[in-house]
């Protein structure tokens, strides 16, 4: 995989920080595939390469235009990966390429909590919870 798309983006959710979750698909998240001359992969080809390596991929909410700041707080009431509300969502263009524009878009009332705050907290070594690992 990386022999074509030599870069790759994720976040590792091992920890809890801001927002906790229950039901990760795994504790690494592949966020994007990226080249140094074709830009980032198209969503369906990160989507393929990642399954074939067995590497979870974001859960989608739609696949249109920007659809607004209301339907992108709608998105936010409910998360595929925990109980609670999402902390926001990832907007991109699912063609890729160099012009593939990728903002993350977080929730109105969502506090990112600092690390200096997170190293402080009693259970700052509280684990998320994945549907791979116990």
């Amino acid at each position: 995989m990386l022999a074509d798309w030599p870069v790759l983006y994720a976040e590792w959710l091992r920890l809890r920080h801001s927002a906790a979750y229950d039901r990760l698909p795994d504790w690494l998240v592949v966020l994007d595939l990226w080249h140094p001359e074709r830009g980032f992969a198209p969503v369906a080809i990160r989507n393929a390469l990642c399954a074939r390596a067995g590497l979870a991929v974001p859960q989608a909410y739609a696949t249109s235009a920007w659809p607004g700041s209301a339907a992108v707080e709608a998105f936010c009431q409910h998360s595929h990966y925990s109980t609670g509300r999402a902390e926001g969502v990832i907007l991109r263009n699912p063609a890729g390429g160099t012009q593939g524009a990728v903002a993350k878009c977080l929730a109105a009332d969502f506090r990112r909590i600092s690390d200096t705050e997170w190293r402080a907290m009693d259970n700052a070594l509280a684990g998320n919870r994945s549907a791979n690992h116990a």
